[in-house]
């Protein structure tokens, strides 16, 4: 009994240790199975005294690998049940890793303030078991918390202690995903060329320890740097790789995300149709999934699309939607995003005043709310626009310096530009010629610097919308070429069938005809010899007008296989004459009863000669023997004996 105890033991612990092998490869329908399995094994022995935290293990790795799919929802449930549990098993470092689980859950449906709480939790469990590598788990989820609260400069200080962690315990996973996380906050604080380089340093890691879909996600961050930096050749290259990664490892969250980015990337690009299928796509993918923190990102992704179609009514929908959402589920920066985009869309419908006060939120929620000076510059700019066609020319000048001040210290060309340009108008208007000629002169001059580098832009994006569409085009004859030979061979191989049954029928034919003149020849006594004669004659009119020609099957066949009889031979020598050409029948799906009357043979004898050639092609009772001939025919190795 105490023997049968120890060898359930021992398989439950490795079923769950498969199961967290396969949930560090993000392998999460694996891992689900691996714990599901455990939990079976549990439920038929409940008395160990490891069963209770076992079974919180188990339900644990059921709720990261839902989780893993986006099934949020589902994933809470089982972690709620497995911290149970875990609570009444008195497991410190189990509760604290169910706690980081519920905490990342939190963050991803949107409430990320929720997230942050739970996760601080899960670190002073894991600070009181003593675990350093979990205290390092707990810093990433609050580091992930904090990027959706836009607190980023508290996200680089929280991903730095767990990258120090992970690199004392050579934890080459938790280095991984540190990485990524570091170089997503200089992203989001401007600092391209530290992100680019921390980012690299995740995909180095990932492929060596073969994340796939990590390695899909990080190669998306890094195209997206690209596209920033005016690199675009090279930000759809990696796009285009990203997404194939992220199909093949089927993650929808992933794929979801890089359709995200490639409908912004294609904004951009001035392909506002294209980029608008791409969001569509994005947004049904993660309504599906119910993803809500990515859902306001595709709606003003829309919003900003039809804005730039001018498209205002459609825009105004998806960015007011794009606005309630991200206040539902508490996405401040979805939030700033949504204010920003209504308000430009209110100034091209004439809404001077709403526009104004948009503008005012915006830039208010960004100083005061995120506390970023991200497109703070823009919103004073856009103020100033509005103030002048208002007549407020004095608040617009204060407001065009204020933007002007703060983007020549951010080095924001763009706005640079404008508001050089805005301060001109405003300065002519009120009558201060100097002035206005001053600001005129800088604009013309750093005009002229950006129009050349926008032009570079402009034609390597230019470049790159013919490239695609000729790649596109090369696609698509390359698919109706492939149509074509496809239908072409599926013509000769009906041709091919139907010369075989043809020949079939000839040869049954002619079987009968021997047969009955044979009645006819062997009983001369019951006929007379004018009978005799007249009924071999009837019987010839019987006949087809053609003769049978086997050569001619065998021709229309190398045709259409022209490499078969060549492999089959080469692959299998001991096979008599008779038996290939057998071969070559059962190929084109000839029964048995067509080959017996095609090769004068007994269907017994058909039947013993496909036993003696599955013999030598060594195939087990669940392999046909038309499988192997289609391998034979496709180039595929020998059969063997699995048995």
């Amino acid at each position: 009994m105490e023997n049968q105890k120890s060898v359930i033991e021992v398989n439950i612990a490795t079923l769950l240790g498969e199961a967290e092998e396969h949930l560090k490869r993000t392998e999460y329908a694996e891992a689900g199975n691996s714990a599901k399995r455990a939990l079976n094994a549990l439920a038929a022995d409940e008395g160990h005294e490891t069963s209770v935290a076992d079974k919180a293990h188990a339900l644990f790795i059921i709720g990261a690998a839902l989780e893993g799919v986006g099934s949020y929802q589902d994933s809470l449930e089982q972690c709620s049940n497995a911290l149970f549990l875990a609570e009444s098993a008195s497991n410190l470092a189990l509760q604290s890793r169910i706690l980081c689980e519920i905490a990342l859950v939190r963050s991803l449906q949107g409430d990320s303030t929720t997230g942050l709480t739970t996760a601080a939790k899960a670190l002073n469990l894991a600070e009181m078991a003593d675990n350093k590598e979990l205290e390092a788990r707990c810093y990433i989820t609050m580091g992930n918390a904090c990027i959706n609260l836009a607190d980023y400069t508290t996200s680089l200080k929280y991903n730095e202690h767990a990258l120090a962690i992970y690199a004392e315990f050579k934890n080459e996973r938790g280095r991984m995903i540190a990485l990524n996380n570091i170089g997503s906050d200089y992203h989001y604080l401007g600092n391209y060329v530290l992100s680019l380089q921390h980012q690299s340093q995740a995909v180095t890691i990932a492929e060596e320890i073969g994340a796939s879909v990590d390695l899909a996600r990080f190669r998306c961050n890094i195209a997206t740097i690209y596209k920033v930096l005016g690199d675009y050749t090279r930000a759809i290259e990696i796009y285009d790789s990203a997404l194939a990664g992220a199909k093949e490892a089927a993650n929808p969250r992933v794929i979801g995300l890089i359709l995200s980015n490639l409908g912004c990337f294609y904004s951009e690009m001035g392909d506002f149709h294209r980029s608008l299928g791409y969001h569509f796509q994005s947004l049904a993918l993660h309504e599906k999934t119910f993803e809500k923190t990515a859902i306001p990102t595709d709606l003003n992704g829309i919003g900003v699309t039809y804005f730039n179609l001018r498209e205002f009514p459609k825009a105004l929908e998806y960015a007011e939607r794009g606005l309630n959402t991200s206040q539902q589920i508490g996405d401040l920066r979805g939030v700033r995003v949504a204010l920003s985009t209504k308000a430009g869309i209110l100034y091209e419908l004439g809404d001077l005043e709403g526009a104004y006060y948009g503008y005012l939120a915006s830039l208010k929620h960004g100083r005061e709310i995120l506390n970023t000076q991200e497109d703070v510059a823009l919103d004073l700019f856009n103020l100033a626009c509005i103030l002048e066609r208002q007549g407020e020319f004095e608040e617009a000048i204060v407001r065009c310096e204020e933007a002007l001040e703060l983007a020549t210290e951010l080095c924001d060309k763009f706005v640079i530009v404008a508001a050089r340009k805005q301060m001109a108008v405003l300065f002519e208007k009120k009558g201060d010629i100097v002035k206005a000629h001053q600001h005129l002169k800088q604009f013309l001059e750093l005009e002229k610097e950006l129009n050349s580098e926008e032009s570079k832009k402009k034609v390597e994006a230019f470049n790159l919308r013919v490239a695609i569409a000729d790649k596109e085009r090369d696609a698509e004859l390359a698919r109706l070429r492939a149509e074509q030979s496809e239908a072409a061979l599926r013509l000769k191989e009906r041709d091919l069938a139907n010369t075989a049954s043809s020949l079939a029928a000839q040869t049954e034919l002619l079987g009968n005809f021997r047969a009955d003149l044979r009645k006819i020849v062997l009983r001369p006594d019951r006929y007379e010899p004018e009978d005799i004669i007249r009924q071999v004659k009837a019987k010839l009119k019987e006949l087809p007008c053609e003769m049978i020609d086997f050569s001619k099957f065998e021709g229309q066949f190398a045709t259409v296989h022209p490499e078969f009889r060549a492999r089959l031979e080469t692959t299998y020598p001991e096979l008599t004459p008779q038996e290939v050409k057998m071969c070559m029948l059962i190929h084109v799906n000839l029964q048995s009863a067509a080959i017996a009357r095609l090769m004068c043979l007994s269907e017994r004898s058909v039947e013993g000669h496909r036993l003696n050639i599955r013999k030598k092609f060594g195939l087990t009772k669940e392999q046909t023997l038309a499988e192997a001939l289609r391998k034979i025919d496709g180039g595929g190795e020998k059969m063997k004996d699995e048995r």
